[in-house]
């Protein structure tokens, strides 16, 4: 099927094979996910490019496909690429992506209550550098800020 549609892409524009075949393999070198998009929708992207690029006499073994999707994830799957790089865990596409998938729905609302908890904490400790000076030091500030006001020297 994929084949059908780049010859017809290839008789309705004219574009040589070789240039197709630059297109998608530059396509698939600089390829990166943002973050917050569905891995699913990313990683289907990659496999079409993986296609067209061997319909065009570009073959990629599985192992390097792997390779250029975990590379092209954003920094929030770097757990997931540590953890398959340390395992030495070998994927095909299908389990690739099913795990893929799994981790994101996972680690999806993990990320929203850290994000909540490091904005509600910023807030609290502006002054001082510990939790001991603070309380300390802004309270003594305070006793010292209000027998301040009322005595003028001239």
């Amino acid at each position: 099927m994929v084949k059908e549609i780049m010859d017809y892409l290839k008789g309705k524009f004219g574009q040589p094979e070789w240039s197709l075949r630059h297109e998608t393999i530059k396509y698939i070198y600089t390829k990166r996910m943002k973050e917050g998009t569905s891995v699913k929708e990313h990683v289907l992207d990659m496999m079409m490019h993986f296609n067209i690029a061997e319909v065009n006499g570009s073959a990629m073994d599985v192992a390097n496909q792997v390779s250029f999707i975990l590379e092209s994830l954003p920094k929030s799957f770097i757990p997931f690429q540590t953890n398959a790089s340390l395992n030495k865990i070998k994927f095909n596409l299908t389990i690739l992506l099913n795990e893929l998938q799994r981790f994101q729905n996972l680690t999806k609302g993990k990320g929203k209550e850290v994000e909540a908890n490091v904005a509600t904490t910023k807030g609290k400790f502006k002054r001082g550098s510990s939790s001991k000076s603070k309380v300390g030091s802004s309270k003594s500030n305070r006793k010292i800020e209000k027998k301040g006001k009322g005595k003028n020297p001239k």
